[in-house]
């Protein structure tokens, strides 16, 4: 497994956190300094120190599906004390019915013994839903397949469907299609989406739209922006993952074939 890979799964910092890392000398490979990221690290038989901590294989990889209702928070921890996905994907009742969905037959015991491994886990989301929002987050402890979902360079689909207010006329899709410009923290945004179906009703109208960036809340601001504000908002697809079956409020362990899928990314 190539360095830069086996930093990534310890959750030792993201790819480019790890590679400064590796360029400013701060990790070793037996006790020798590092300095090429693509170097072959051998499971079980290389040690690599970071900070006198020492790496010699990598944790078992665990990949989520998590169907956020409204109300909860994507954050560990909120100060103001309200729900987050963590208290879903750390309910004991909700993950032995994950479990036992995902491998049947697998004994209270040892779902109690994964449930404790897990809660020690470096468990991190692959994008944020915001307090009103809701639908599909993929989590995982592995950090180089979250910052592949996250990251803006590899433009990762992630479908929504949309109530906003009013109407939209042709120059609010021009717009849509060929960009809404705004600022967010001071810097320039330009939002694009795919509008893939329109369901006018009779004050609002229903979307289901695709895009392709990953800044904080940027949906909403760009509709804030054409003055067709949202009502409700619901992401049903990440990739090839899709919420379909999933319950509000649940969460489900991805099959091999979901995460090979994931992988070809």
């Amino acid at each position: 497994m190539k360095l830069i890979r086996f930093l990534v799964l310890n959750n030792i910092g993201s790819r480019r956190k790890c590679l400064e890392l590796i360029k400013n000398g701060e990790i070793k490979i037996n006790n020798d300094p590092a300095s090429d990221s693509t170097k072959d690290i051998e499971i079980g038989k290389d040690t690599v120190r970071y900070h006198g901590k020492a790496y010699s294989t990598i944790p078992e990889l665990y990949y989520i599906a998590l169907n956020k209702p409204r109300g909860f928070i994507t954050t560990k921890t909120d100060p103001e004390e309200r729900p987050t996905v963590y208290d879903i994907l750390y309910d004991k009742r909700i993950f032995k019915a994950a479990a036992a969905a995902r491998w049947p037959g697998l004994a209270e015991k040892k779902i109690y013994k994964l449930y404790k491994c897990i809660k020690k886990m470096n468990i991190v989301y692959a994008g944020r839903l915001d307090f009103n929002s809701q639908g599909l987050i993929i989590m995982s402890n592995d950090g180089e397949i979250v910052n592949n979902i996250i990251s803006d360079k590899t433009k990762i689909p992630k479908v929504y469907r949309l109530k906003i207010r009013n109407q939209l006329v042709d120059k609010h899709f021009q717009s849509l299609k060929h960009g809404v410009y705004f600022k967010i923290d001071n810097k320039n945004i330009k939002f694009t989406c795919d509008i893939n179906e329109v369901h006018p009703l009779k004050s609002n109208m229903l979307l289901k739209i695709t895009i392709y960036s990953g800044e904080n809340r940027v949906i909403r601001r760009a509709f804030d922006q054409i003055h067709r504000p949202i009502v409700s908002l619901k992401r049903i697809q990440v990739g090839p993952i899709k919420i379909r079956g999933l319950k509000e409020g649940a969460f489900r362990f991805l099959t091999e074939k979901e995460v090979g899928s994931l992988k070809r990314l």
